[in-house]
Parts: C-alpha cells; structure tokens; sequence
C-alpha cells in the first residue's frame, strides 16, 4: 500500500523538516507486522513529494494469530489485506510520521501552523459504498477528491467496477491536520482492523478529530466505524463530542476578575508545580508581579512552561487574572497541539529508520507486480459468465453410491468410466474427467503421467489428483492415503496467495509437517465410507449423523487449510 504526500510552492522541501524525513536518504522502519519505506521520489524546490510505501508479511499476520489462539483461516492467509489502504497504514503513519501528526518540528516550529499546499495520493483504498461515501468524507474538510475506480473484470464490464479507488485529496491545509484526516478516516473505511477495538481507541479518535470531528456531517458514520461497530464505545465517544462542542473554550481553563478565589482554588486541587501563576512569572522577569510594562513577557514565559510541562507529559494549570477571549486561543492551542502529541509513538526518539535501498525496492516490487498478474491470470481461469445452472459444470472423479450400493469396491478405472458414461447422455451439467493411468513400475508410463500434468497444468488446468488403483488400497500400515491433490504452480497462487514462489515464503512452506492432515484425511475418509454404507442399507438418520458429526469434529480440527 502506498501513500504520497506531496508539497507544492516556494521552499517546497520544507516538508522533510515537518516529516522529520531527510529527502536525501530513504529510509526503512521495522514494524511488527512488516515494513515501512520513506523516501522522496520527487524533490525540487517548488515541488516536494514524500512516499510511504507500506510492506506487509501476510504470513507473519496469521502466524501472529495463531500465537494468540485463533484458528487461521485459508481467508487469512489469500486476501486483499496487503495490497489495500487499511488501519495497517493509519498505524504507519503514527509510528512512522508521529512527530507531525502531534504538531511538533523542533528546527523548524513556525512551519508547524503554517498552511501549505498538499496533495495526498492513497493507492487503493476500499469503500464499499462507492466514489461518493469518499467524497462525503473528505470534501466537507476542504479538500478537493478525485477518485479512479476500476472494473472487477475488464473482460467483463458488465460486472462494474470494483470497490476499490486511488484517491487524491488536495487542498490548504497544515500537515499535522491532513495526517490526523487520514488516521481517522482510513480505518473508518476498514471493516477488518488489525488491532484489538478497546477504549483507548476513543482517546485517540477524540485527540485526532479534536477541531473537526465534531462539526464533520458524518461524525456519527465516522465513529462508529473507527470504533469497528462497538455500540458502547460509540456511544461514549458521541457523547464526549457533544461535551467538548458545547464547552469548548470552558475547558481550556477558568476565568475571573482579581481576588474571586482562582489562585485559591489553584493551590486546593493542584500541585504547586502543576500551577503556573502570571503574577508569579512577572515576577520571574520584574522583581514586581504588579508590573503591568512586564506582562508581555511574563506570557511568553507562561506559554513557554506550559509548553515544556506538556512535552514532558505534565499537567499545566494556567493562574492569570481575567484572561479575555483571544488571549486564551494560544493557550488552548497549546493544550490541543499537547493533546494530539500525547501517548503517541515518536519513531525518531525511540528508534531511527535504517538507509532504503530504493534499486533493490524497485526490483522487489517488479518481482511482486509480476506474481499479482499471474495471480490474476490463475483465477481468471475459473471465472466466466453464468444464468442459473446454465454455464455450470461439474467434473467428478467418484461415484460415491447409487440406490443401495456404495461402490467402493470398485477400481477407479470404473469410476471414470462409468462417468463417462452418464456424462455422454446427459445435459451438460456432469462432464467426463480426463485422466490416465500409470503403471509407478514402467518408467516409461511415470514419465507419460509427469508429461501429461506438465501440459495440463502448462495451459491453465488446476492439476491432478493421483488415487491407488483400487478404490480402497492397503499397505503394510494400514489403508493408504486415498488421494494426493497435485496442483500446478500457477493454480498455486489462488490457495497460498500471489507471492508464495519468493524464496523466503517458499522455504517455509516446505518446513510444513502434514502428519496430522494425513492422519485426519484417513478418518475422514473411513467415517465418510461408513456413513455412505449406513444410508444406503436404510438406517435411521442418526445413525448416519454419527459419523457426519464425527467428520465434522475433525474438520474443526486446527490445521492449516491450504494443504
């Protein structure tokens, strides 16, 4: 998943000082479910643009799942999760620009507040409810929204378009602002996050959202999918909305004339050092906390204090006399630029990115870009136009029973050809399955098996399923494995996901142990002959529910279902 930001007009490259990301050197962040990668691909001096390319191991997600209990899933391990702008990129973007989503550039501060040009590319970001809900999300913060949808199936337009679009927002904006638009609204596009849904979350939607959220015509929408549906969190978190909207500047602090009992009731419910007195700090400057020539600078240093206490997390209690309106908007600047700031991971005070090798990026991503095409061409086999049954096609490689006989006496020879049979006077729904037989002892048949797969599967075929030649067959420990699936490499890609032939995915596939699959294949098998056997000979139905309900116990069994 990939997100550009980009600066445009005088001194653009400013940004690298708000982004904490120098444009002369990429950089890479290990993240626990992947990697993220900064670098620059466009720098000059009137235009200045930023990537952050997300990486995700797929893998390392189910594998991460299973460490915490939870049966995988073959969804889990084939799914759009890696390629598409989710909550894994809103997280990036705390962890990797936290310094200007808090609002803080310490060699630059003044570029803090300043408004700049910016345009914010999302590749692929999923909206199920069409260009639209996009546009209702982001427009009514100023921003100019294009949307690129694309098709399902350009074979097949009919189909329509997806729902996923490359969105570009652009408008004047501070970038602490567009990274806080971008944190909340792209997990508020997931249906899946990540990460688990608790009431800290409502603490970092209010502090992202603190000025806009609750003026936003979609606020409800919005909380109630950042809070991935969870009525009781939602709730609180409208309900804190509706408090800061009424009580605003109330918040930031209490007001009256000299002598009407606030630096009393300062001293009673704070600590002397939480409390920053502006009498105190005239005297700090004039020798005189009556001296109003000093007042200018006795602010400054309250502002100053207040600003050190919060960076250090520390709470800030103004005590001046009969603040006005205007004077209190720096201090409840102050409070929400220390808001947004709280509790957020700083990537370059705790660790720094490593230098990006953007060649080797390159080729990583064109090996990449060629396994997503692939990927489409595998499944692309199995999808065509159909009108109820018509289009429909079963291919079958058993017959399983017929009224009152089971035929698992029968060699599989017969089974293929006794299909054969109906399938030639039917009407089209049942085809013959091709197939050949090989004699493992002839040297000669093994290579025209091995032939005959390469070129099945070598024209898009899904592959083959090798069986004994009796339909039951028994060796030296018992009954053999009934039948083995044999996939080619390109079908592959639809069970183990696109990427599955890198070296490092691959390794780890073949450190795979299919004891137990093979064990429980066996079960399956002889409970499922059973239950054939039972109905057929007209035994009560819970007799044959006894092994249906045994095959599905095991079924229920965690073992990985891709093999």
């Amino acid at each position: 998943m990939l997100l550009t930001i980009t600066n445009r007009g005088k001194d653009a490259g400013d940004i690298g000082y708000l982004l904490h990301k120098n444009p002369a050197r990429p950089q890479t962040f290990e993240l626990s479910y992947g990697k993220a990668h900064v670098f620059y691909p466009v720098a000059e001096e009137e235009v200045c643009t930023a990537a952050l390319l997300l990486d995700l191991n797929p893998v390392e997600l189910v594998r991460d799942r299973k460490g915490k209990g939870e049966p995988a899933g073959l969804f889990d391990y084939v799914n759009d999760r890696p390629y598409v702008a989710s909550s894994f990129l809103s997280t990036a973007i705390s962890r990797v620009f936290g310094t200007a989503l808090s609002g803080r550039c310490d060699k630059r501060p003044e570029l803090v507040d300043m408004e700049l040009d910016l345009t914010a590319a999302i590749t692929m970001l999923p909206c199920h409810r069409g260009a639209e809900m996009v546009e209702g999300l982001f427009a009514p913060l100023g921003y100019k929204v294009k949307c690129e949808a694309f098709p399902l199936d350009e074979r097949f337009p009919e189909w329509g378009d997806s729902h996923y679009f490359n969105v570009e927002i652009s408008g004047k904006k501070r970038l602490t602002d567009l990274l806080g638009h971008l944190f909340v609204l792209i997990p508020a596009l997931d249906s899946a996050k990540h990460y688990w849904v608790n009431a800290e979350e409502i603490e970092k939607l209010l502090r992202h959202g603190e000025g806009w959220l609750e003026g936003h015509p979609m606020k409800e929408y919005i909380a109630f999918r950042y809070l991935n549906k969870r009525r009781g969190l939602y709730n609180e978190a409208l309900s804190r909305l509706a408090e800061e909207e009424e009580g605003e500047e109330e918040d930031a602090g209490g007001e009256g004339a000299s002598g009407s009992g606030k630096s009393t009731f300062a001293k009673k419910h704070f600590l002397p050092t939480e409390v920053i007195s502006s009498d105190f700090c005239r005297a700090l400057v004039s020798d005189d906390e009556n001296s109003l020539e000093a007042t200018g600078p006795a602010f400054e240093l309250v502002h100053e204090i207040a600003r050190k206490r919060l960076s250090f997390g520390k709470l800030a209690a103004i005590d001046a006399t009969n603040v006005q309106s205007d004077a209190r908007k720096p201090l409840i600047a102050l409070a929400s630029a220390a808001k947004r700031d709280y509790g957020e991971f700083d990537v370059n005070a705790i660790t720094s990115g490593q230098n990006a090798n953007l060649g080797a990026l390159l080729e990583n991503y064109t090996i990449r870009a060629e396994a997503m095409g692939r990927y489409i061409d595998a499944w692309r086999e199995y999808c065509w136009p159909v009108d109820g049954l018509d289009g429909i096609r079963l291919a079958p490689f058993h017959l399983l029973a017929t009224e009152g006989a089971v035929h698992a006496d029968k060699d599989h020879v017969w089974h293929m050809e006794t299909i054969a049979r109906y399938a030639a006077t039917g009407d089209g729904l049942v085809m013959a399955t091709p197939y050949i037989a090989v004699d493992t002892a002839d040297e000669g048949s093994v290579g025209a098996g091995v032939a005959w797969w390469e070129e099945l599967t070598g024209r898009g075929g899904e592959g083959m399923v090798v069986k004994p030649f009796e339909f039951v067959a028994r060796g030296a420990r018992g009954i053999i494995q009934p039948a083995v699936k044999c996939r080619g490499p390109e079908y592959l890609r639809i069970i183990y996901g696109p990427e599955y032939l890198l070296p490092e995915n691959l390794a780890r596939l073949k450190k795979r142990s299919l004891g137990k699959k093979q064990s429980l294949a066996l079960k399956e098998f002889s409970l499922g002959i059973e239950a054939l056997e039972r109905f057929c000979r007209r035994e009560p139905f819970y007799r044959v529910h006894e092994c249906v309900f045994g095959v599905l116990a095991m079924e229920s069994e965690p073992v990985d279902p891709r093999l």
